[in-house]
């Protein structure tokens, strides 16, 4: 097996129904509004912020409280992750389950999920050298993508 490994996106119409089944499986049910919430995100290719879904699905009538219920829904159970590169505003990706680290483009928003061993390697070495325990981490690394680079 590879130590890293680049995740292959999924369909929107694949995130849209994982979003429905993993919170039908926490014990929330199906309404439209969450459907819709769900198709929304799914449809999204590169990161998004709150006030971007917010601003889509205003049309809808649904409600600034609503997203932002739904999207810290999400995190919780694992489906998106805050992104933190601009300090003034976070931005969301939808994500696999496993454990993983992002690579965003700053030209584009792109968000590449990778899985790296080598590096989970080198973070428990470095904690055990410490005798540190640590419980979580995250790694976001910003730059550009290859499509972009081949533009500029």
């Amino acid at each position: 097996m590879a130590s890293t490994q680049i995740a292959t996106p999924q369909p929107a119409e694949v995130r849209k129904q994982t979003i429905l089944q993993r919170l039908a499986e926490h014990g929330y049910r199906l309404t439209a509004t969450r459907a819709a919430i769900a198709a929304a995100i799914a449809a999204r290719p590169a990161q998004f912020t709150a006030r971007e879904l917010v601003e889509e699905l205003e049309p809808q009538r649904i409600g600034r409280a609503t997203v932002f219920r739904a999207l810290d829904l999400l995190v919780q159970i694992g489906l998106l992750e805050r992104l933190h590169g601009d300090l003034s505003c976070h931005s969301y990706t939808y994500c696999a389950p496993e454990h993983h680290h992002h690579l965003v483009c700053t030209s584009c928003g792109g968000v590449t999920s990778v899985v790296a061993g080598t590096v989970e390697r080198e973070i428990r070495n470095l904690a055990r050298q410490a005798n540190f325990r640590p419980v979580t981490h995250h790694i976001e690394i910003y730059g550009t993508c290859q499509a972009c680079q081949a533009t500029n």
